[in-house]
């Protein structure tokens, strides 16, 4: 036998004897090592139902989840929109406070100029009061005036009266005079025609209407129609220079309406006959002594 041999038998001994004490704890732990299969199989039974239960559980967790996060995620979007909305409100609040207040200072602006629109009314006031107390004072004056005017045409009206009855006297006088100049005018028809014509030259020189040198300016008061004359009284009399026999030119504006010759003077007035009308006559019309 070979060294080769006795090698590989030693070997083989030696491994069968490995081998048997391999297998004698192996067959002597075989009840336990199924034993534990067994229990390593149920516990994987039990660890596979405890993983299906894990991960229905998980599975119903990420549904949960994925509900609550559905969920957050519209109750999120609720509360963008309502913060949206809120932000909308806050700045239609905030333009509302704008607004409010441009219309307090725009109202304090109005207080302003409502305070100053009241000085100016006060001072108005004051004003319209002075002038009314001036206004009665010149009512009072008027009043006074008024009184003094009706006086003055009281008195005008009686002078009125006492010129009519003047001039009814006049007339009475002219008529007389009238009837003396015809006896006159029968008894110079009976003289020689140059004794006529000189006497006539003279009576006419005598008593004819006059102008004055200087020129004298009045007003028509008055006007009267007595027996076929117009009888016109004037605002102007001795003081103005005005005398019997005075002639007066009448007219209006640049209207030549007649003549006049005063035949009746006192201080302040005077009346006098119409020799020449071509227009009516009123009262305010304008007389002066000489041409237009």
């Amino acid at each position: 036998m070979s060294v080769l041999t006795k090698a590989l038998v030693v070997v083989v001994t030696v491994l069968s004897v490995l081998l048997v004490a391999l297998v004698v704890p192996f067959v002597a732990n075989q009840q336990q090592y199924k034993k534990q299969l067994d229990e390593a199989r149920q516990a994987e039974v039990a660890a596979s139902t405890r993983a299906r239960i894990a991960q229905q559980q998980a599975d119903n967790a990420q549904e949960a989840r994925a509900a609550l996060v559905n969920q957050y995620e519209t109750a999120a979007q609720n509360l963008a929109a309502t913060l949206a909305r809120l932000h909308t409100q806050l700045s239609e609040a905030q333009a509302a406070v704008a607004g409010q207040a441009a219309e307090l200072a725009q109202a304090k602006a109005d207080q302003s100029r409502l305070a100053a629109t009241n000085q100016q009314i006060a001072g108005m006031l004051d004003a319209t009061r002075s002038e009314l107390t001036e206004r009665r004072q010149k009512m009072v004056d008027l009043e006074l005036r008024l009184i003094e005017s009706n006086d003055r045409v009281n008195q005008l009206t009686s002078q009125m009266e006492t010129a009519d009855v003047s001039i009814r006297r006049l007339r009475e006088d002219l008529a007389q005079r009238d009837q003396t100049i015809s006896d006159y005018e029968a008894r110079i028809a009976k003289l020689p025609q140059d004794v006529r014509d000189q006497m006539l030259a003279q009576i006419t020189t005598a008593a004819g209407p006059f102008m004055p040198q200087t020129a004298i300016y009045g007003q028509v008061s008055r006007v009267d129609n007595l027996a076929g004359d117009t009888f016109v009284q004037l605002d102007i009399g001795q003081r103005d220079n005005v005398a019997q026999n005075m002639k007066f030119v009448i007219y209006r504006g640049e209207q030549f309406l007649g003549t006049l010759v005063v035949t009746l003077v006192d201080q302040d007035s005077a009346v006098g006959r119409v020799t020449l009308q071509q227009g009516p006559i009123k009262n305010g019309d304008s007389v002066r002594t000489g041409g237009l």
